[in-house]
């Protein structure tokens, strides 16, 4: 959904036209009934416990003549018999479906029901797909074979063929998402990347001339070292870009990713700092934006090294230096408030992550201060978040002005981006000269300071309750006019919409849109007439992210009081960005509410709070699909449109999607509670098969293997187990089921590569010997002597 269509469904929500996310539930018309009346007669065998009379209910269904009755089998289709002669039928079905069906919306259905089949048949039906269907279609099944564990041959056949035969299927985004894909899966190719074979594809598709496709091949190198920090493997990700090297992968590009990953995975900010000056000499003297800009990254990047060492004042020359490339960037273009249409989105979303390096150069000077042990509210600290927040906010001027659709209305854009401390230094490693505890102060106290200027976007920081003095947004001349800027260009945009001829059908909407738009204001010279410019901003949910770190370091009581105040500052929200903001917000909020409560020996609290994160996300996800088959018939509200706007009902899919995998996360939580701290091993398996009907993942399969042999299931157990490749963030479940299916060696092998990974910081090491101590699925183990050294940390 573009950044207008959101706004024009803030607007109208306010006037009361629309209601849900974005749309109204207003469902029920006669042929709506009458479709529903059919789906439950033909599929009535579905609920049996037949296997076979549920395909075969689903495939009756199929002959539907309406669409959605098909598209509700399909789904069916999806989720349904897990027996090896059934999903073969499943299988054989959701292809017909996908390469035949006269609708769109049944051949989505098809698709994504593939994607959450992992088995190489699926795999093998969307690359079908891919070859047989209309272009149109490529996107959305390139996204259902992305989400397939199995489908790593498949997408390679694709992309190859692709990039081999520009005539051949998929081109354009699909190809894209395929090569992203592929990189992402390269190092769990057979030669784990090293062969140059193998990373052939992403080197061709980095020169397409369709810069999404290039761009996607630089994504995918970003994923393929991602899942190299995953695994924990420093030496094959220096490999795997020493084989790019040699391929002749751009070597400024190369040695920006080696000093993220000295930083972020070898942390050794020694080597980090050799490459980013390495990365500077090879720019040096260059004067265009690009050249300049790619200086900045280097000098960006001295900077951070030398925050890891502790060398502030370094790193302030770093800064300067970084700087003054940005801002001789962003004059010499002249494109800090540019007109609309003034230039292309692609150029325009690079002049907008200009402007956002702009402000993250103030976030790391911000940084360097705390280090030096200068108060929050120092004078130079505060001017530096003020500037902060005005470069976010030239940023987000820029991309409504030019359509760069590239997301700019939060400071988490900003906080959270790959050079951001929270991501470079701050992400949960050991640095020699600093231990995670003070990065993590100095993590919370840099956004205590953004606070002070910004108090509405840093929620959970209760800057309004503080002894020093605010500098709200509204009260600042200079920040003030930018928001009514974005204002003007909104209502600019509404005008242009009315005269386009593409948009008569949707004339009533962007009537209404303007209007509400110039009545929004109050007017007048006061700050407070012009609070509603204030929407603009998103709120920055970095306290529930730093909360699960305090958490992770063993210092709940920490994250708790942090999560409490984040409570209070998410109710006292007057103007949500979206009409279910808050439910979201709380529902996460309750989850993480509810572990830190369990981990404080409070597991009914905990469950209390556990149980009404769910009773927010089933409320939710129902109106999400409510609103999905509302969209479905081209309806918005009480507005009836002749073409629906593909990008909203993709995005609801992924909130509904999200939904789902946050109830996934919230059941798993509630089943810990319920074994751990409540013994009650028959309501903790209950809850389980709750989330397993929700997410299918590696880490719900060993969890799936944990909870059959805690039943005396032991031979499901050991099936499920098979088709697990084990990989850090499965260790420790891995180790508690070889435990209860009593193979002691296995399980301390894993216990010991849980409880010994590098990567981790002491205290969150210390925090799982702990809960490893007291777990009741090893406690097979108590009194082997290796495992009381592994939980005593010697």
């Amino acid at each position: 959904m573009t950044k207008y269509a959101r706004l024009a469904i803030r607007i109208l929500a306010g006037l009361g036209l629309l209601v849900g996310w974005g749309f109204s539930t207003a469902l029920g018309e006669d042929g709506d009934s009458g479709a529903r009346m059919r789906l439950r007669e033909a599929v009535e065998g579905l609920a049996a416990a037949d296997e076979g009379a549920g395909v075969a209910g689903a495939e009756l269904a199929l002959g539907d003549a309406e669409p959605l009755v098909r598209a509700r089998a399909v789904e069916y289709l999806g989720v349904g018999p897990t027996s090896a002669a059934a999903r073969t039928r499943r299988i054989e079905l959701l292809r017909g479906s996908l390469l035949g069906d006269p609708s769109e919306l049944v051949r989505r259905a098809a698709a994504k029901a593939l994607g959450g089949i992992d088995d190489p048949r699926a795999s093998e039906a969307l690359g079908s797909g891919l070859r047989a269907l209309p272009a149109p279609d490529h996107d959305y099944v390139a996204d259902a074979l992305d989400d397939l564990r199995s489908s790593a041959e498949a997408i390679r056949a694709a992309v190859v063929e692709a990039l081999a035969d520009p005539g051949r299927a998929p081109q354009g985004a699909g190809l894209a998402e395929l090569v992203e894909a592929y990189g992402q899966r390269l190092p769990d190719a057979p030669g784990g990347g090293l062969e140059v074979s193998e990373r052939a594809p992403l080197l061709a598709a980095r020169r397409h001339p369709d810069e999404r496709v290039r761009n996607a091949a630089a994504s995918g190198l970003t994923g393929a070292l991602d899942r190299l920090v995953w695994l924990d493997a420093p030496e094959r990700a220096r490999a795997l870009l020493a084989g790019f090297s040699a391929d002749g992968w751009d070597p400024a590009d190369l040695d920006y990713r080696a000093a993220v990953l000295s930083l972020a995975l070898a942390r050794d900010p020694e080597d980090a700092r050799r490459h980013a000056d390495r990365l500077v000499a090879r720019r040096l003297g260059e004067t265009t934006a690009q050249g300049r800009t790619f200086r900045a990254y280097g000098h960006l990047l001295q900077a951070s090294a030398e925050i890891a060492q502790r060398s502030a004042e370094p790193a302030r020359e770093a800064l300067g230096r970084a700087r003054a490339s940005l801002e001789a960037a962003v004059a010499a273009r002249g494109e800090r408030r540019a007109p609309r249409g003034s230039t292309g989105h692609a150029e325009a979303a690079r002049a907008v992550d200009r402007l956002q390096l702009l402000a993250l150069v103030d976030v790391l000077w911000i940084t360097a201060g705390r280090m030096e042990g200068r108060a929050v509210d120092d004078a130079d600290l505060v001017a530096a978040a003020r500037r902060v927040h005005v470069r976010a906010l030239e940023a987000e001027l820029l991309e409504i002005r030019s359509d760069a659709l590239v997301g700019t209305a939060s400071l988490d854009v900003i906080l959270d981006r790959d050079l951001a401390p929270r991501r470079l230094i701050c992400s949960g490693g050991r640095l020699p000269a600093w231990s995670q505890i003070e990065l993590l102060g100095l993590l919370e106290d840099l956004a205590r300071t953004l606070a002070l200027v910004a108090p509405e976007e840093l929620l959970g920081f209760r800057a309004a309750e503080s002894e020093f003095a605010i500098q709200a947004p509204l009260e600042d001349e200079e920040r003030l006019e930018l928001l009514k800027s974005m204002r003007i260009a909104q209502i600019d945009y509404a005008s242009q919409k009315l005269s386009d001829p593409d948009e008569r059908s949707n004339r009533r909407i962007w009537t209404a849109v303007r209007q509400r738009l110039g009545e929004d204001l109050s007017g007048g010279d006061e700050a407070a007439g012009w609070r509603p410019l204030l929407d603009y901003r998103d709120p920055s949910l970095l306290a529930l992210d730093l909360a699960a770190q305090w958490r992770a370091e063993g210092d709940s009581e920490r994250s708790l009081a942090l999560l409490e105040d984040l409570a209070l500052d998410v109710d006292a929200v007057e103007r949500p960005p979206s009409a279910n903001w808050k439910d979201w917000t709380q529902a996460r909020l309750s989850l993480a509410l509810g572990s830190a409560l369990s981990d404080l020996g409070r597991p009914e609290d905990s469950a209390a709070e556990l149980l009404s994160a769910q009773g927010r996300l089933e409320a939710l996800e129902n109106g999400l699909v409510a609103s999905r088959e509302e969209l479905i018939r081209g309806r918005q509200g009480v507005f009836q449109i002749e073409t629906g706007d593909p990008r909203a009902r993709a995005q609801i899919e992924a909130q509904i999607l999200g939904t789902q995998r946050l109830r996934a996360d919230v059941l798993v939580s509630l089943a810990v509670n319920a074994n751990v701290r409540l013994g009650d091993s028959e309501l903790a398996l209950g809850y389980f098969e709750r989330a397993l009907e929700l997410q299918q993942s590696e880490f719900m399969t060993v969890l799936a293997a944990c909870y059959r042999a805690r039943a005396g299931r032991d031979e499901e157990a050991r099936f499920l187990l098979e088709s697990v490749q084990p990989a850090p963030g499965l260790y420790y479940n891995l180790a508690c089921t070889y435990a209860l299916l009593g193979e002691t060696e296995a399980a301390l092998v894993y216990l010991e590569q849980e409880l010994e990974d590098p990567s981790r910081s002491p205290g969150a090491v210390a925090r799982q010997r702990e809960w490893a101590a007291e777990d009741p699925d090893l406690a097979s183990l108590l009194g082997v002597p290796e495992f009381e050294r592994l939980t005593a940390g010697e």
